[in-house]
């Protein structure tokens, strides 16, 4: 068998038949044969420049059909394949266009039409090429695109080509944007579904080309839209079949608008019409056709611009659509359809971003991106128009302008939000007018950060003081929508980093002059995060803890505090009329923040040792705020401290933990507990915590009383109350010895209700007062500390109380003193310490110079049931386990049985001696043998007393 013939005799032999339709098949059949054999692909190269090339270019342009062709079918794969289209020259190349062009444009051929503009769309020529030819060529594509003949496949073929330019030189293809964009948008309206899907197909393929839109292409678009299109547009809402191709058509004009169309408000007016009628359609597809008409750029496969560019192009599209300048003549209802689709279009954008990001996104450009996102909802609208309107209009630019930052927050990772390689510089003008605001050079808040203009910051941040800078302008109030959107975003991404602007933020606006309204508009805020944060604050501590993360959370939840210190000069009513409304703005106040301390009390019962700390650093530094900062509002003019507010907040927040019953259990389980859990700090203790804030309450609310004597102090009434109930479930000695943190507030309390005795009596302070004292008297006897230990030392409050007018709370405390001199007596065979002895004689001296002795007999056996017997029994056992049995004289006994017999009628022995079954037990618990028996009792003013008491 004779070998093939050399691929460059078979061109030869190409070349001269003088069939020329029959050569070119021939040719082709070759070059299908050397498709995939290299060497024969490089023999048939050697051949190409000379003499195939020229006869294709001569043959291309004859008038037969068949012969024309099958030669553009040749030329195309020559075009195509890369080892072929290498041996090209410029020269040659040019050439091969210009005669493409020429092809396309004059042949009344649709075969040879239709082939031509397939050679454009395969060719592989060098891009600077194509540049340099990018006019003429892109004039054929639209003829080709709108050719004389009708035919679908050539329009194909011309998108097909539109596309394959487009990769090859973007930059010029942009340029040339105005020449061959609105032939493609215009089929978004055909009736034809495949030219229809052609068209959207090659705009989402060249989108990062086009968008944003040259103000060329915007002008085009624009008088496309006035001659014709708009009104094809609006004629298709009118027919249900066709909506949704109408909605997804506006979508791709209005993007192709541009920020320069914003001048043209009728057009744009009108425009506006189509997502009206799209957002109150009750068809669920024409809803969601805006969803897909948007996701562009999300599958291209040209070459796509840098991810920042292509978000900025987007972003000028949404800028194009909510312009504030169109609200002006807008119903709210047209605003608020606007508004949402703006916001299934951002969402789409950022979701686009991402996944470029992730795949392609370096850090600078992430950061560049980011920031691109975060200042358009600043720059464009919101931030600058917030404030600047009014009624529904300025409540509508703060609703849509919160839940564009919360689609940042929501859609964006947290790993972007909160990555330290990724700030944004704080340009919030907002910050830099506020943040010189002149304090008093007595407040100080510590350890809190403030924002600075211009500093650098996370994305997570910027978006929290993006958001409260809106809030801050905004003078109406809050709706319960716009604070979800706020705690969303100040909660949902990292709550350290978002907590240092919540915190440093709020703390800021107490220093800035303000409506009372506009500070109960920060209460809520505060409330609804403090709410979010309350729900996850124990797992947020147990898996995150730190000193500083610790730190942050005590000054968000102190804001309250440090919000009703200084109400006073920095806050303005709206005017004269509304004075009136000053309390019950401040029983909301007090409500917004009572309501969150309920809760967190609640949330102290948890045993982790985070927890722990946590919750006693919050009390210390209460207390640390009212050491600090009431007291400079106290020492000036005490008797006119009437900040009903802060003693609410704290009585509550005190109330709450005096109820909290596990904070007894806290001090119970330290006893057992190893250091293991507070390895590097030492082990809290959340009861002397608890202690050390009601002590600051004591002290404070002394001041209010003084103030207003003739009030209800409901709140104050209540924490006596708690407070005594509290005391009655001490039962450690340890733990009774830090009660004394409570008793020194007792001196000045009795001093103060025995001056305005009449006053106190009106309420029920004074009933709550004997409660709690009568409380401390038993936790006193149980650990026999009243003359031995630190509550000896207390002589004043001894003698207060012993003068007390309030006869129960006198008489219970001579009472107890007398039982415990009794009981050391006995156990010691001493007397009683002189500095008691001393204040028993004062009062017997006092009273007696007043009242009966009869009387105080009777008073006396009457309150120590109340005070001394319920423990006398429980100590009665340990001093016999302790010290052995004691002797008692029973002719003594019998004595004193006969001297009181006469003393008291039966009537009142019988109601005297119910609970301990007999008249000498309940006189034994007060005039004791082991009394009779000391040289203590034989002093002859006490012989005296009985004496008079037998009498």
């Amino acid at each position: 068998m004779p070998p093939p013939p050399s691929v460059s005799r078979e061109v030869a032999e190409i070349a001269a038949e003088p069939d020329r339709a029959a050569a070119y098949a021939w040719l082709l059949h070759l070059q299908r044969g050397c498709a995939d054999d290299p060497s024969a692909a490089a023999d048939l190269a050697a051949e190409l420049p000379s003499p195939l090339l020229p006869l294709l270019l001569r043959d291309v342009a004859d008038t037969d059909e068949a012969v024309a062709a099958p030669a553009l079918k040749c030329l195309g794969f020559a075009l195509y394949h890369p080892v072929l289209v290498s041996t090209i020259s410029a020269q040659m190349a040019q050439a091969v266009l210009d005669t493409l062009v020429q092809l396309i444009m004059n042949t009344r051929m649709k075969s040879v039409c239709n082939l031509g503009i397939w050679c454009v769309s395969v060719q592989q020529l060098e891009p600077s090429i194509i540049e340099d030819r990018a006019y003429p060529v892109v004039t054929a594509i639209v003829h080709a695109l709108d050719n004389p003949f009708g035919s679908l496949s050539t329009t194909l073929e011309a998108a097909q080509a539109i596309m394959k330019l487009a990769c090859q030189s973007h930059k010029r293809m942009r340029e040339l944007s105005s020449l061959w964009v609105p032939p493609i948008y215009r089929r978004l309206l055909s009736a034809d579904k495949p030219e229809r899907d052609m068209a959207e197909r090659c705009l989402i393929k060249v989108s990062c080309v086009i968008l944003p839109p040259q103000p060329l292409l915007s002008k085009a678009v624009a008088l496309d839209l006035e001659r014709k299109l708009l009104c094809r547009m609006m004629n298709m809402l009118d027919d249900p079949s066709k909506k949704v191709q109408a909605v997804r058509s506006w979508g791709w004009i209005i993007s192709l608008l541009g920020t320069d169309a914003v001048n043209n408000r009728p057009l744009l007016n009108k425009l506006l019409k189509v997502p009206e009628q799209m957002f109150i359609d009750l068809d669920t597809q024409v809803q969601i056709a805006t969803m897909a008409s948007e996701s562009v750029g999300q599958e291209t496969v040209v070459a796509p611009l840098e991810p920042r560019e292509h978000a900025t192009a987007q972003l000028d599209i949404l800028g194009t659509i909510l312009n504030p300048e169109l609200f002006q003549d807008m119903i709210p209802e047209k605003m608020l359809i606007v508004m949402d689709s703006a916001t299934e279009i951002f969402r789409f954008v950022l979701v686009g971003v991402q996944i470029e990001l992730k795949e392609k996104g370096s850090c600078e450009q992430v950061r560049l991106c980011i920031t691109d996102l975060c200042k358009f909802v600043k720059t464009k609208f919101f931030l600058d128009h917030v404030g600047k309107h009014s009624g529904n209009k300025c409540a509508m630019l703060l609703e849509f302008g919160l839940q564009f930052v919360k689609v940042i927050v929501g859609e964006l990772d947290h790993s972007l939000l909160n990555s330290e390689k990724i700030e944004i510089c704080l340009d919030i003008k907002y910050i830099k007018e506020n943040q010189s605001a002149e304090c008093s050079p007595k407040v100080s808040f510590p350890r809190i950060r403030p924002l600075s203009y211009m500093e650098m910051v996370s994305p997570a941040v910027y978006a929290a003081a993006l958001s409260l800078s809106m809030v801050a302008q905004y003078t109406g109030e809050l709706s319960h929508g716009d604070t979800e959107k706020l705690a969303f975003i100040l909660s949902s991404s990292d709550i350290l980093k978002s907590l240092h602007a919540v915190v440093s933020f709020m703390y800021m606006q107490i220093m800035c002059p303000m409506f009372n309204r506009q500070r109960l508009k920060w209460l809520m805020l505060w409330n609804i995060v403090a709410k979010h944060l309350n729900e996850k604050l124990i797992s947020y501590l147990n898996a995150s803890f730190r000193a500083s993360s610790c730190d942050v959370l005590h000054q968000f939840f102190c804001y309250p505090f440090f919000s009703f210190l200084y109400p006073g000069g920095l806050s303005v009513l709206w005017n004269a009329e509304n004075s009136s409304c000053a309390p019950v703005m401040q029983d909301l106040e007090v409500e917004l923040a009572v309501e969150v301390y309920r809760s967190l009390c609640t949330s102290s019962c948890n045993s982790k040792a985070a927890s722990k700390v946590f919750f006693e650093g919050f009390y210390d530094y209460l207390v640390n705020i009212i050491d600090e900062h009431m007291a400079l509002n106290i020492q000036h003019c005490p008797e006119k401290f009437e900040n009903t507010a802060i003693l609410s907040a704290l009585g509550e927040v005190v109330i709450g933990l005096l109820e909290n019953d596990q904070i007894l259990a806290y001090a119970n389980q330290e006893l057992n507990e190893t250091n293991e859990d507070f390895t590097g700090c030492r082990q809290p203790n959340l009861l002397l915590s608890c202690l050390n804030l009601a002590n600051r309450f004591m002290r404070f609310s002394i001041f209010g009383f003084k103030a207003n004597p003739t009030g209800q102090h409901q709140v104050t009434s209540r924490f006596f109350q708690s407070l005594s109930n509290f005391v009655g479930h001490v039962m450690l000695k340890k733990d009774i010895l830090l009660l004394s943190e409570i008793i020194d507030q007792l001196t000045e309390w009795f001093s103060l209700s025995a001056t305005l005795y009449c006053e106190m009596q009106q309420g029920k302070i004074i009933y709550q007062l004997e409660k709690l004292w009568l409380k401390i008297l038993e936790c006193l006897n149980i650990s026999q500390l009243i003359s031995d230990g630190p509550f000896s030392q207390k002589q004043q409050l001894l003698q207060v109380a012993l003068n007390h007018p309030h006869r129960a709370i006198s008489v219970a405390t001579a009472s107890a003193c007398r039982a415990e001199a009794n009981i050391k007596t006995s156990l010691h065979s001493g007397c009683l310490g002189p500095k008691l002895d001393g204040l028993l004689m004062d009062r017997r001296k006092g009273h007696n110079s007043s009242i009966g002795g009869k009387a105080i007999a009777r008073e006396e056996i009457d309150i120590s049931s109340r005070v001394v017997l319920p423990t006398l029994k429980k100590r009665t056992k340990h001093t016999e386990r302790d010290a052995g049995s004691l002797k008692i004289s029973a002719g003594l006994g019998r004595k004193r049985l006969n001297i009181m017999k006469y003393s008291t009628k039966p009537k009142e022995l019988n109601k005297n001696t119910v609970h301990i079954g007999g008249i000498s037990s309940r006189i034994d618990s007060v005039f004791s043998p082991r009394c009779v028996e000391s040289k203590e009792c034989r002093k002859p003013e006490l012989i005296l007393e009985m004496l008079k008491r037998k009498r």
